[in-house]
Formats: structure tokens, sequence, C-alpha cells
């Protein structure tokens, strides 16, 4: 696997339905032949008020995100990032559903293979009993500045791999 590119991605969102809620922050590392070669962040604003539960969990609020770039503004960038690399995420099917809805809403395609590491974790380690990213961090020691936020919890899946 490591003599492939790939990027570990992570999102933070408006909500958890990606047709209909909007990425809010994207963080990805991007790993060829074993060594990561580059790393992107960026606030996204998503043209909505956040719901108060998510500025709970992540620590943003609509004031951070105003001056926020929106995602058309950094699609390019972010193709070229992903181009040719599998999608690796905790809990791929989510990060990759959002991803791919707002690239769909500006009517481009987004279609790569991917890497779920929760069914990673959970085929190399059957008998850990919690596979998400807060157990991982726990089990593994993993250090983290911040929780919840996505370029951070990126670095945890590439720590993991």
């Amino acid at each position: 696997m490591f003599n492939e590119a790939f990027v570990c991605v992570d999102t933070e969102t408006t909500g958890l339905l990606a047709h209909k809620d909007r990425v809010i922050e994207i963080g990805l590392v991007r790993v060829e032949n074993g060594k990561e070669v580059d790393r992107f962040h960026t606030l996204l604003n998503p043209g909505v008020t956040l719901p108060d539960i998510i500025t709970e969990i992540t620590g943003l609020t609509d004031r951070d995100l105003v001056g926020a770039p929106k995602f058309a503004d950094i699609a390019d960038e972010l193709a070229s990032l992903m181009d040719g690399a599998l999608f690796v995420a905790h809990n791929a099917d989510f990060d990759f559903r959002f991803v791919q809805h707002e690239f769909a809403r500006i009517e481009q395609d987004f279609a790569p293979e991917r890497l779920c590491t929760v069914k990673l974790s959970r085929t190399l380690f059957p008998y850990e009993r919690r596979h998400n990213l807060a157990a991982l961090i726990e089990s593994y020691g993993f250090q983290t500045d911040a929780r919840h936020r996505a370029f951070e919890d990126a670095l945890v899946v590439w720590n993991f791999l």
C-alpha cells in the first residue's frame, strides 16, 4: 500500500447529510512511496449558519468562516492534491460523500478509490471494542492538538497507517 499515492482526509461539516449539509473545514496529508509529500488545510464558508452542536463539537463559529473561501475557490487545488491517490479517511464513506457532493455542486466529478481506516482497524485489531478516532488516539498514544478539527484528525489517520 505504501508504494501507492494516498491522501489522508478529514472534513468537518454543518451536519450529517452530505446531500444537504456542507463542508466547513478540510484537511489532508498526501503520501507517496510512504513519505509525506504535501499538506493542505482550509476552513470553508458554507454559506449557511452553523448549528450550535457543530460549534460545540469543533469550536468553529460563523465568525471563523465568514472570510473563508467557498469550496469552488479551492476545488482545483484540492483535485490536484488528490489526483491519482487513494482517498483514505476514518469512516471514509462519510468524508468521501461530503467531498463528492461538494464537487458535484460545482459540476465536477470526484470518484477516487477509497480506504476506510475504521474497517482497517476492525480487521487488524478485532479484539478491540472501539475503533473510532478517539479510541485510536488513546490506544496508540497519538498526539493531537485539536480533536474534531480536520487537519489534526487527518494527521491521526496518517499516524495510524
